[in-house]
């Protein structure tokens, strides 16, 4: 499963949008000659941004994100695909930094 059918909807999470901007996904999706076992290397892109911020709002869709991230590394483990196992636990790791800032954010207002 490619995570931009799940996020690309969802305002300030767009995980498409650097295989959009390199014109890699059409209406249809992403390539198909990607190989899964490799992964995109611009899913979830904007997320690893280190200009992307969001507000405590969107904590709610983070959770959601960073479930379905600990769900695919854990099938890509049991696939053997360490490096998208890697990807993976690297974007739930970025999802907690950005789940903490936006809730420290919050209550520092």
């Amino acid at each position: 499963m490619h995570g931009y059918a799940r996020w690309n909807s969802v305002a300030g999470l767009a995980s498409d949008t650097g295989c959009r901007a390199a014109g890699q996904i059409g209406e249809s999706g992403p390539p198909r000659s990607t190989d899964v076992r490799k992964g995109c290397p611009y899913a979830n892109i904007c997320e690893h941004c280190p200009s992307f911020h969001t507000t405590n709002d969107h904590i709610p869709v983070l959770t959601r994100q960073r479930e379905d991230a600990t769900a695919l590394a854990a099938d890509a483990t049991r696939r053997g695909w360490d490096s998208e196992t890697e990807r993976h636990l690297k974007l739930i790791n970025r999802i907690n930094d950005l789940i903490t800032a936006a809730d420290t954010r919050a209550q520092a207002m």
